[in-house]
């Protein structure tokens, strides 16, 4: 069993950390569905590893050139808004997420402003340090559980006119600094006991491999044309955790 749900969680991390569909948000309702227990500190610190592993192999062409000045710069910058959110207000904000109602309409919201890219085309190649902090925003909002990371900032970069892949390419760049921060605040002090290796194996091999599996997934959405869809789902989900809050809670 402990197996099993290695692989489970693995696959959930790796999956909601890249679609647009919130990680948080997806964790705050399997916790009410099945009333999941918090894994702990060492499950947080390998599945974040794990998926950042994932984008590092998938842009691992790209890592030499946003280690180039300019580039570090526009990442650095992206990262304020966020990392200022993320000291003076994470811990309210979470407090205030922790049952499903504020998570539903969170879903919503994200739905709402994914289908804004139903008719986005971007013609712009570079991105300037504005952009780079504006899309920062739309980071540092996805620290309310149900507001996706990956959804807002690429969203954001789109309205901005950025092409669709350098949108998705600074998207998942931005995810470096954000899940290395994670990583490194919470394995702090870490131990690992020897009998939760085989889970936590299991679960860093499919966060890795299904991380891998929607990086492909945003990116062909977006050359489709069909980024605009995961709104659909996040429709039906907001609905569904909306009235498993009022009924079954």
């Amino acid at each position: 069993m402990e197996i099993i749900k290695g692989f489970l969680m693995g696959a959930l991390q790796g999956l909601t950390e890249f679609l647009p569909v919130s990680s948080s948000g997806h964790l705050v309702l399997l916790k009410s569905l099945i009333h999941l227990k918090e894994q702990g500190i060492a499950w947080e610190v390998i599945l974040h590893l794990s998926t950042l592993m994932a984008v590092l192999v998938y842009y691992r062409n790209k890592i030499i050139d946003y280690l180039r000045w300019k580039n570090l710069l526009l990442l650095i910058i992206g990262t304020i808004p966020a990392g200022i959110v993320g000291i003076l207000f994470k811990s309210k904000i979470e407090s205030m997420f922790i049952n499903l109602t504020p998570v539903s309409i969170a879903f919503l919201i994200t739905a709402a402003y994914l289908y804004l890219t139903k008719k986005q085309s971007g013609e712009k190649e570079n991105i300037t340090p504005l952009f780079a902090f504006i899309i920062g925003i739309g980071q540092s909002i996805a620290i309310i559980p149900g507001i996706s990371r990956s959804g807002f900032t690429i969203t954001t970069a789109l309205l901005l006119g950025i092409k669709n892949d350098k949108a998705v390419e600074f998207s998942f760049m931005l995810s470096i600094p954000a899940i290395l921060g994670a990583f490194m605040l919470e394995s702090r002090g870490l131990i690992i006991p020897k009998s939760a290796i085989p889970s936590l194996s299991v679960g860093a091999i499919s966060a890795f491999l299904f991380g891998l599996f929607a990086i492909v997934s945003v990116i062909k959405s977006l050359v489709k044309k069909s980024f605009y869809k995961f709104s659909y789902y996040l429709i039906l989900v907001s609905l569904f955790s909306l009235i498993w809050a009022i009924w079954f809670s």
